[in-house]
């Protein structure tokens, strides 16, 4: 009982612990690289889809994207996300600031809906902040399920549900 160190206690012990060296921080003996490198993040992402299709034994995943384009081809609105396991994730929608208020959102998150359902999802999620579309997504059906105060300061970072039908099993 006596050895028993609390998550905070064990924290500050590593803290005071740390090293730093140019591009490298030492802590408890473990080099932690610094340098900034996109491809981590995409290996970082690739293992943890291997580990969640391992352990859930769900392999369906797809994109969804679908982009609205400018008579010269700029890219106006667009949605980006997959489909896996019953839900369908919209990770981005974004509409051009002077495009707003012209059905763009509406008609992608309409979009999202429909290639959700052709995949048998029984709901559409997402993250919003609450500076950015929570209104946008509520007059559509959605629900908040989730909300992250502070993130960032002064705000909220939202999660979001719309049921589109029951599970199928």
């Amino acid at each position: 009982m006596g050895r028993h160190r609390s998550a905070r206690g064990t924290s500050r012990r590593r803290l005071r612990r740390r090293r730093e060296t140019g591009r490298e921080i030492e802590v408890d003996g473990v080099r932690i690289s610094t340098t900034p490198d996109t491809g981590v993040g995409r290996l970082l992402e690739e293992r943890i889809i291997a580990f969640n299709v391992a352990t859930t034994g769900i392999d369906d995943a797809k994109p969804i994207t679908g982009t609205v384009r400018g008579p010269d081809g700029e890219v106006l609105a667009g949605t980006h996300g997959w489909s896996w396991g019953g839900t369908c994730w919209i990770e981005s929608l974004w509409v051009r600031e002077d495009m707003r208020g012209r059905g763009m959102g509406s008609a992608l998150l309409y979009f999202a809906e429909r290639e959700a359902l052709a995949r048998r999802c029984h709901q559409l999620a997402l993250d919003t902040h609450s500076f950015q579309a929570p209104d946008f997504y509520l007059r559509h059906g959605f629900q908040i399920v989730g909300q992250l105060d502070g993130y960032p300061a002064g705000h909220a970072r939202l999660v979001m549900r719309k049921p589109l039908g029951p599970v199928d099993g």
